[in-house]
C-alpha cells in the first residue's frame, strides 16, 4: 500500500525506472533468460534466486539513497520472497508443461548431424538422454563407417536428402580445420533450402574463459575474451560499482574529513597519496590514497629495496621507518583505501578485482600470464585480499587473481566484499 500510494513526480518516476532496469539487469545477468532446457531445475533455480538477490540489494541501496520510505527490511523481505517463489513457481510450471508435450512429440524438432566423431556422438546422446530439450535426432550424414548409428546420407548426396526429408536443424560437427570448405559448402546448402544450420566450432577448446560470436558491418567474428565477465555481467558490475561507490562516499563524508584533519595535523605533507597505477588493459591512472608515510617517501624507496620480504616484482616491508603513527593505523584499518572510491566512481577501478600495481612492479614482471590480470578493471578488494594479503607469495597471489577472472560471477563479487570485512578487522598481512 505504501508503495503504490507513494506521490508521482518526475523524480519519483525515474526512480522507479532505476529500479525496474535494475532488476531486469541483475536477471540477465545471472542468467534466468537464457535458455537451457538441459539444465537441472536446480541449477536454474540457484541462478534465479541469485538474481532475485542482487535485483532486491540494487533495490535496497537505491531506495536507502533516495531516502524512500518503503526501504524498510520487512517491505524488502516481503517482495524478494514473494518474486522469488513467483518466478521459481511459474518457471518450475513452464518446464513440466513444456517436458510434457516434447516427450508426447509435441514441438520436436527434426535434426540431422552432419558428422561422425566423439564430439557429434556426445550431441545426440544429450538429445537422446534428454527429450525435454526438443529435439529428435534423425541420424547421421558422414561418409561410410561402421557405427552403430544410422547413417542417414553420404555427404555428397546430402543436397538431394534435404530436398526430400523433413529437417528442421542440421548441426555441423566435423573438424573445422581440415573439413573447412565442405562445412561452408553444407552452410550454403542448408541456407539455399530454408532449414536453420548450427556448427560445432570448438576453435579454442579449453583455452579461454568467455568466448562469442559478434557481427561487425558484414562480417561475423569470434570474439576471444580472456576472463568470464560477459557484457551484461560487466554492464551490471559496474552499475553496482557507480551506486555503491557514490553512496559510501556520501555515507563518510564525516570520517573522510577527520581522517584528512589528522593527517593534516601530525605530519607536514598532502593529505592524499597519488601514484600512477596500471589499470585495466595496461592504461595508467592515478590511484588515490590517504598519505600513510612521511612526505618524499617514494624517493627513498630504492635505499629500502633490500628489506624486502616480497618474492617477485612487488615491494613489501611489515615495520617500513618511513610510515607515520597515523598512517600505521590507517594501513591497519584499511581506512587509507577509501579514497579510491573515486576512483572507482570515475571508472578506473572496480569493488572488486586484481589489485592495480605501481608501474615499477609491473617492470619486474617475468612471465605473460601474469599480465592477464590486467583483462580486467582493478579493484579495491579480492581474492588476495581476503586470503592474507601481503603475507602471500606473489605468484600465490597471481594465481589468485586469474582464479578470480576465470571464476567471475556477481556472486563471487558479493562473497569477497563480505568476507573484507573480517579480513581487514584481522589486519592479517596489511602493510
Amino acid at each position: 500500500d505504501e508503495f503504490l500510494a507513494i506521490r508521482f513526480s518526475v523524480g519519483n518516476a525515474v526512480i522507479f525506472v532505476l529500479l525496474i532496469a535494475f532488476w531486469h539487469v541483475s536477471l540477465l545477468a545471472s542468467g534466468v533468460y537464457e535458455s537451457a532446457p538441459a539444465a537441472s531445475i536446480l541449477h536454474q533455480s540457484g541462478r534465479l534466486v541469485k538474481g532475485t538477490c542482487i535485483g532486491i540489494v540494487a533495490w535496497l541501496v537505491v531506495a536507502t539513497g533516495f531516502d524512500l520510505s518503503f526501504a524498510r527490511a520487512d517491505f524488502v523481505l516481503q517482495f524478494w520472497l514473494g518474486a522469488t517463489v513467483l518466478l521459481l513457481a511459474t518457471r518450475m510450471a513452464t518446464r513440466y508443461v513444456v517436458g510434457r508435450r516434447r516427450k508426447a512429440d509435441h514441438y520436436l524438432r527434426r535434426v540431422l548431424i552432419v558428422g561422425l566423431n566423439p564430439r557429434a556422438i556426445r550431441i545426440a546422446r544429450e538429445f537422446e538422454d534428454h527429450p525435454e530439450l526438443g529435439y529428435r535426432v534423425l541420424g547421421f550424414a558422414d561418409e561410410p563407417s561402421m557405427s552403430g548409428y544410422p547413417l542417414e546420407s553420404h555427404l555428397d548426396g546430402l543436397p538431394e536428402y534435404l530436398r526430400h526429408t523433413a529437417v528442421d536443424e542440421v548441426i555441423v560437427c566435423l573438424p573445422m580445420q581440415s573439413r573447412y570448405h565442405r562445412i561452408i559448402e553444407i552452410v550454403d546448402t542448408c541456407k539455399a533450402q530454408g532449414i536453420t544450420v548450427r556448427v560445432a566450432a570448438d576453435l579454442f577448446p579449453n583455452r579461454v574463459s568467455h568466448s562469442s560470436v559478434e557481427q561487425f558491418g558484414q562480417s561475423a567474428l569470434i570474439s576471444v575474451h580472456p576472463h568470464a565477465i560477459s557484457p551484461a555481467g560487466a554492464g551490471v558490475k559496474r552499475l553496482i560499482d557507480v551506486v555503491v561507490s557514490a553512496t559510501l562516499l556520501v555515507t563518510l563524508v564525516p570520517l573522510l574529513l577527520s581522517v584528512a584533519l589528522a593527517i593534516k595535523l601530525t605530519s607536514p605533507g598532502p593529505v592524499l597519496f597519488r601514484q600512477e597505477r596500471l589499470g585495466l588493459n595496461k592504461k595508467t591512472f592515478t590511484m588515490l590514497k590517504f598519505r600513510t608515510m612521511v612526505s618524499g617517501a617514494a624517493e627513498r624507496q630504492e635505499e629500502l629495496e633490500y628489506l624486502n620480504e616480497v618474492s617477485g616484482p612487488v615491494f613489501k616491508i611489515s615495520d617500513d621507518p618511513r610510515i607515520t603513527p597515523v598512517g600505521n593505523f590507517l594501513r591497519r584499518s584499511s581506512i587509507d583505501e577509501l579514497p579510491q572510491l573515486i576512483n572507482v566512481l570515475k571508472g578506473e577501478m572496480s569493488l572488486v578485482g586484481p589489485r592495480p600495481l605501481p608501474v615499477r612492479d609491473y617492470q619486474g614482471f617475468s612471465e605473460d600470464w601474469h599480465r592477464r590480470r590486467f583483462s580486467v578493471r582493478p579493484g579495491i578488494s579480492g581474492l588476495w585480499q581476503v586470503a592474507g594479503r601481503s603475507s602471500l607469495p606473489f605468484d600465490q597471489w597471481m594465481e589468485l587473481d586469474l582464479q578470480y577472472i576465470n571464476e567471475w560471477s556477481l556472486a563471487l563479487d558479493l562473497k569477497v566484499l563480505l568476507k573484507t570485512v573480517p579480513a581487514v578487522l584481522r589486519g592479517t598481512g596489511a602493510t
